[in-house]
Formats: C-alpha cells, sequence, structure tokens
C-alpha cells in the first residue's frame, strides 16, 4: 500500500543481510560490455567521426561513465588488459570559477579565454553510491573499507559536498573529482562514490541529486547513524571543546569587552582550568538545545510549520499532502535544519537556544566572590555546534530522500556500532547492497579507525591498539557528564525517533 513507501513495515529485527538477498539485480550501471580489446580494435578502423561514433556507441556499453568524445577517441591510449602498470587517472580539474577567472588545485588564479562548455561529460564517470552521513558517525571508516574493495574505485578527495555547497560550479566540475571513463574502465573497477557527511541534513540535496543524475543513473545511498547521545557527546568535544581551546590557548577576549578587560580569559593557563572555567558543559549545551527541540517539534509547533510554509508549493507538496491528508496517519515532513536552528540574537549569543544559559553563567551576581568566570561559544561551524542533538534524529532528513524519489532499495543504513565492532560483516551487507561481487575485507578493517581519537584528517587511520577499549563501549557503558535526569529525558527524547529510522529504513541498531 502507499504507506509501504516510505515505511516497511515488516518486522526490522531481521538481519540486513536478508533484506537486500533479491536486490542485486537492480544496480546501476556496473555492467560494461564490450572489452578494452573490442574497443581498440574498432579504433583501429580507419573510419570516419561518424562512423566511429555509431560503430563504438552500438558496441560498447560504458556503465556509469560517459565515452570520450568522437574527436578524441581514437587518439586515446587505452592500456593493455594484461598490463600492471594500470593506475586510475583523474579529469584536471578547478576549484572554483568565477567569470573569466579560475582558482587551480594549487590556490593560483588563472585566467580563462571562455568559460569551459558544462555540458561536455565526456570521459567522465558517475558516482555509483553517496555517503551522506551522518558527521561522526563513521563517515571516514566507511568510505576507506568500501573504496578498499578491489572494484571500487575513490574519489580524489573523500568529500565534496557538491550537492550543498558547489552546484554552481556544473555536473563537470563535480565529475572531475572522479576517474576518467578510461582508466575506470582499463582497471577493471564498477563503482565510484564519495562520502559527504554534509548531504544528509538538508531537504534540497535530494531533490538536486535525483535532478542531476535522473532514474537508474541515479547513486545508492549509504546512510551510516549513531546512537544519538554518543554522536552528541563526540560532536561537543569536536566541534566545540577542541575549538574552543585552540581559541582560549592563543589568548581570547570576548566580543563585548575591551581586551585589556580582567574578565577575559588568562593566558598560557592549562586545558584542565579553561575546561573548568570557559567552556560550556555538556549538561549545559545539552539541557539548552533539548528545551528547544521540545518546543519546535512539537505538534503544530515551529517545525512543523514553518516546513510546510516553505516547502508545501514545491516538489515536495505531493509527499506533504499525502502526509497531511492521506489515511495512514504519517508524521510530517519537517526540516529541522532551518527551522528549529539558525537564529542568531547578537555577537554574544549566536544562537537564540543559547540565551538562558548564556545570560545565566554571564551575570554578575551581587557577591563578587560568586561570580561565575565567562564561557566562549562563538566558535567555528556553528550550525554542528547548535545540533549535537538535532544532528542525530537521523529519520527527520532521511524522510526528505524518501520523498524526492529514492526508495527503501535505494537506501541503506550502516550503524556506527556495527561497524566498529563487526567491521568486516558489516561491510559484506553494503557490498550485496550495492551489488558488488563479495570481497574479504579483513585486511582493509584490521588497518583501524579513520577520523578518530584527536587524530583529524578524513585519511588518518588510527589503529586498533591505539584506539583501545574504547571502542567497544556503548551509551550504557560510557560515564558521560550528564546528570542522570537529564540522561533520560535525552534518551527519552530521542526514542520515537530511532524507532521511526529503523521502520523507515527496514534495519535497527542496537540503541
Amino acid at each position: 500500500d502507499a504507506s509501504s513507501m516510505l515505511y516497511n513495515t515488516d518486522d526490522t529485527d531481521q538481519d540486513s543481510s536478508t533484506i537486500f538477498e533479491d536486490e542485486t539485480d537492480d544496480f546501476r550501471g556496473i555492467e560494461h560490455g564490450g572489452s578494452i580489446q573490442e574497443s581498440k580494435m574498432i579504433l583501429d578502423d580507419e573510419l570516419d567521426d561518424e562512423q566511429l561514433a555509431e560503430k563504438v556507441y552500438s558496441k560498447i556499453a560504458w556503465g556509469p561513465c560517459y565515452p570520450p568524445s568522437h574527436k578524441t577517441l581514437k587518439r586515446m591510449v587505452w592500456p593493455s588488459n594484461n598490463s600492471d602498470n594500470i593506475t586510475l587517472e583523474y579529469p584536471p580539474k578547478v576549484k572554483k570559477q568565477h567569470g573569466n577567472y579560475a582558482i587551480d588545485i594549487n590556490g593560483k588564479p588563472q585566467k580563462i579565454s571562455q568559460p569551459s562548455d558544462e555540458n561536455d561529460l565526456s570521459n567522465k564517470c558517475r558516482p555509483g553510491f553517496l555517503i551522506i552521513g551522518a558527521g561522526k558517525c563513521g563517515t571516514s571508516s566507511l568510505y576507506h573499507y568500501l573504496t578498499g574493495h578491489v572494484r571500487v574505485a575513490p574519489s580524489s578527495e573523500k568529500q565534496i559536498h557538491y550537492f550543498k555547497y558547489y552546484s554552481d560550479l556544473g555536473m563537470k566540475w563535480y565529475l572531475s573529482h572522479f576517474p576518467t571513463t578510461s582508466s575506470f574502465l582499463s582497471t577493471g573497477h564498477l563503482i565510484t562514490g564519495e562520502a559527504s557527511p554534509g548531504y544528509l541534513p538538508y531537504p534540497d540535496v535530494p531533490k538536486k541529486i535525483r535532478d542531476a543524475m535522473p532514474g537508474t543513473s541515479a547513486p545508492r545511498i549509504l546512510v551510516i547513524g549513531r546512537e544519538p547521545l554518543d554522536r552528541a557527546y563526540s560532536s561537543y568535544n569536536y566541534n566545540y571543546v577542541e575549538p574552543a581551546l585552540k581559541k582560549l590557548r592563543v589568548g581570547y577576549h570576548f566580543p563585548d569587552l575591551s581586551r585589556t578587560d580582567p574578565l577575559n580569559p588568562p593566558r598560557k593557563e592549562s586545558d584542565e582550568y579553561y575546561i573548568q572555567n570557559h567552556i560550556y558543559t555538556f549538561e549545559e549545551m545539552i539541557r539548552a538545545e533539548l528545551d528547544s527541540l521540545k518546543e519546535c517539534l512539537a505538534v503544530g509547533g515551529r517545525g512543523e510549520t514553518l516546513s510546510q510554509m516553505k516547502y508545501g508549493n514545491s516538489w515536495a507538496a505531493d509527499e506533504f499532502a499525502r502526509r497531511n491528508d492521506g489515511p495512514f496517519d504519517l508524521p510530517s515532513l519537517i526540516d529541522i535544519e532551518s527551522t528549529c536552528y539558525g537564529e542568531k540574537i547578537s555577537s554574544t549569543i549566536p544562537r537564540a537556544q543559547f540565551t538562558d544559559m548564556i545570560t545565566k553563567t554571564n551575570t554578575e551576581p551581587t557577591n563578587p566572590e560568586t561570580v561565575r568566570t565567562k564561557r566562549i561559544i562563538d566558535v567555528p561551524n556553528m550550525h554542528l555546534v547548535e545540533s549535537f542533538i538535532g544532528r542525530g534524529l537521523y529519520t527527520l532528513p532521511l524522510e526528505w530522500w524518501y520523498a524526492a524519489g529514492f526508495s527503501k532499495n535505494d537506501i541503506h543504513l550502516v550503524c556506527s556500532e556495527d561497524l566498529r565492532l563487526r567491521g568486516a560483516k558489516t561491510m559484506d551487507n553494503v557490498t550485496r547492497f550495492l551489488g558488488l561481487e563479495p570481497f574479504d575485507y579483513t585486511d582493509v578493517v584490521n588497518e583501524g579507525m579513520y577520523n578518530v581519537a584527536g587524530h583529524k584528517g578524513y585519511d588518518k587511520v588510527t589503529s586498533w591498539e591505539e584506539v583501545g577499549e574504547e571502542v567497544k563501549q556503548t551509551s550504557s557503558t560510557i560515564a558521560y557528564p550528564l546528570s542522570d535526569k537529564l540522561k533520560q529525558e535525552l534518551l527519552e527524547f530521542v526514542k520515537p525517533f530511532n524507532e521511526r529510522l529503523f521502520k523507515l529504513t527496514g534495519h535497527r541498531c542496537d540503541w
């Protein structure tokens, strides 16, 4: 029935391998018929461009790639099938283009005579998978494990974020991050892709993806989720505590104080001192956000109302009508990112949700002995600092992906805990979902985890020995710096959203 389009009504406690056992025939475009030797034989024929094009395009299937242009096809050197020196090649690219000037990959401006033809996608390959998030859930590890498969070609960089931040640069720019057609097919790869955690939270991203790669050319979607409290604490440390400490270590003055004001933090103190006196606690940040979210996400609250106003007459209009007027009592679509966050009050109160927290901690009492020192809040990436909880309500942004046309056969949920504790088995499920041949991930997974344990960098791997026993802990065993009362309140708040996610994807995590 219609409700099955968005919510799988089957038992969600089944192993994910049973969910996808019949889906491998639906993989988009990994079959590329016509061998390299056959294409070389065609190219050796003395044909004009029109004859060449007709013969080549009728004999060779290019899989997920665009064929080279007619004029350059005969000049291309295809490596031998038996060559040991075949390597992936990537099209030349520029970072950004403005008018007649471009910034190359080394950051140097280059004058260009005319804008490049953005419709010319020849000799470029499309991504067959996208890891869309969520942030601080293991996207780096998932990406590097997957590209360890012998048939999976990596992109030139893990995070491209084209469909969120750079779509104005055109598909030619985007596809320049993936291997060339000739090297992709010559090396025997079947799929390529990227991992941009910034894709998941934004409703317009899946629509852009479907428009750019419609029908069977659309990529498969991988989304990885982590127990929400655990993810929130990781994000708190990564996106707030560490950037705040970086500012405090070099000397920091509050925007509403002069540099010489004694209420500014002293320099050259220990991190422990700064954490104790000038950084908001995890409890304070969670309390502020949770109160704000309860109001925003209430039935008929700001989230529902503003989302309806913004998208009710857009590409999502039919889905709004189905949810609002249909017989299935489906929850409303909510753009949590733009409706529950982002309201700036002043330079000292960067978000409305922090008003009470900042006012309480920064107001001097009458008794000088009880004055509480000022806390730092103006750190980079405020969109991540404001949403420690919200970014863990995975079902809210993911529902927009289904509304944009992706089905349950197109989206696979990976549990972060499974990737950490049962990496090879979890990757086997990913392999089946993508329709790839089986692969032994043992050596790849045994290298460790990526972008963890303070080793920042998407390509930075930390050995399992260095990660230590922390990897085996769960939200029920970790001593988070939260009062028991607030922890229980938070877990009760996120539980219904977790259940919606499991029902939506047909896969259950151990949260």
